[in-house]
């Protein structure tokens, strides 16, 4: 796969870079920062998670047993599709795990892989009108954890992450709670990160407390939004930048109805939530450099952008 050549950091950015002669993690230079993680989430309507056995190279589409999975594809109804891999259990055979969003629901289905190949599944995923009508597709319980603990990729993830599923895996609260340890979902620098559902929300910097908050809704969004980098229903980073203020003034039964966006111009985004609608505008609040790990003065960096938000 050809690597895209980095874009430029600004000169703002530029000046907040680490001094030359640092070679700073990226999670800790990010986290000194204080950049505000809204708006780096996940965006999709199906996400599927693939066993696929380790080691995974980076990027992971070039494992020998993802080949031919096409993930730049939509399925039906332009549904949009993330696949990611995940570590196999020993306790089933290779399966594909699917949460999909139907209306103010997620469903998700484990399917068995068998002799398939896993583009195979992937095509009969993005082809189904209800994954549960798909061949030795079974209906499960949609709570769970994704953490990204790819450390081929980055090695904030392989490490923060990977100490962040061993924590889960001890603590009797996530006994009946599937925890996937994941491919890279983006946002190394918040690591170690989470993708949660049913609701589909990504999260930053993440820690057991805060997951089991989320998952089991003993704490109001509000308390919880700092690190809520955004939710799946959103199409776009300033979309989900604007949800994200909506989701820290409502309640857990408020946050799973049915959202529409709109954009309105001049950087207002309209979210309406059920019979509930609010005017975002969202701006840009910094030019932030996206460090290379570990590497001298975070060099080559990419661009990327902190929003602001205000509800009018």
């Amino acid at each position: 796969m050809k690597k895209k050549p980095l874009a430029l950091i600004s000169a703002a950015a530029h000046a907040l870079l680490p001094p030359p002669e640092q070679a700073v993690k990226c999670s800790v230079f990010t986290a000194t920062l204080g950049v505000n993680p809204s708006g780096t989430a996940i965006s999709a309507t199906t996400v599927i998670v693939v066993d696929t056995p380790l080691p995974w190279p980076k990027p992971v589409f070039e494992h020998p047993a993802l080949a031919g999975v096409d993930i730049t594809s939509t399925g039906v109804e332009a549904r949009t599709v993330r696949v990611l891999a995940s570590v196999p259990s020993d306790d089933r055979p290779p399966t594909a795990t699917v949460f999909q969003r139907r209306f103010d629901n997620t469903i998700a289905v484990a399917i068995a892989i068998g002799h398939r190949q896993i583009a195979e599944v992937v095509d009969l995923v993005l082809n189904a009108e209800d994954v549960r009508t798909i061949d030795g597709a079974r209906e499960i319980e949609a709570r769970a954890v994704l953490v990204c603990t790819q450390g081929t990729h980055d090695v904030c993830c392989g490490t923060e992450g990977t100490a962040l599923v061993a924590d889960l895996h001890g603590d009797p609260r996530f006994d009946a709670i599937q925890i996937f340890r994941v491919s890279h979902t983006g946002g190394h620098r918040f690591a170690p990160t989470a993708m949660t559902f049913p609701d589909g929300r990504s999260w930053a910097y993440i820690d057991a407390d805060r997951l089991a908050h989320v998952l089991f809704h003993t704490a109001a969004p509000s308390a919880l939004v700092p690190w809520c980098r955004g939710s799946w229903i959103a199409p776009d980073p300033r979309s989900q930048a604007a949800e994200n203020a909506v989701f820290g003034r409502q309640g857990w039964d408020d946050a799973q109805r049915s959202t529409r966006f709109e954009d309105l111009g001049n950087d207002i985004i309209r979210v309406t939530r059920g019979l509930e609608s609010h005017a975002v505008r969202v701006t840009v609040e910094r030019d932030i450099p996206i460090i290379r790990c570990r590497a001298a003065g975070g060099l080559p960096a990419k661009p990327s952008t902190e929003f602001r938000t205000e509800i009018l």
